[in-house]
């Protein structure tokens, strides 16, 4: 069974256009007992839900250990990930140890604009 841990950092809100690319890189620093020094053997995700309906994932995306870091992942949102999304949601980023635990260690909105200019 897993379970989630609720101290969480507040990251605001994020915003980008649909259709666009973006890289994202998520730093966990050991701020409780609950996570190790080192990210290596954890999992970290990136997932959007509808704002109020944090059990409705419309995106789940693993992330990946930068090179060189034991800390710190990284996620390229490419266009095709973004083209067909619209509107705010709740971004949480969720590690998952090596046990099994799912800790949630970030949350903010994610707001995705549409170009009303059609630019590329």
């Amino acid at each position: 069974m897993s379970e989630m841990i609720s101290q969480i950092t507040d990251l605001g809100k994020i915003q980008m256009i649909a259709g666009d690319s973006q890289t994202f890189d998520i730093e966990i620093l050991p701020d409780d007992e609950s996570v190790e020094k080192s990210m290596v053997g954890y999992d970290c995700y990136f997932q959007l839900s509808p704002i109020g309906q944090e059990n409705v994932l419309v995106f789940s995306r693993l992330c990946e250990l930068k090179q060189g870091s034991i800390t710190t992942f990284f996620i390229t949102l490419s266009n095709a990930d973004t083209d067909d999304l619209f509107g705010s949601f709740t971004l949480k980023i969720v590690l998952v140890d090596p046990l099994g635990r799912k800790l949630k260690k970030a949350r903010g909105t994610f707001n995705i604009l549409k170009d009303e200019d059609g630019v590329v």
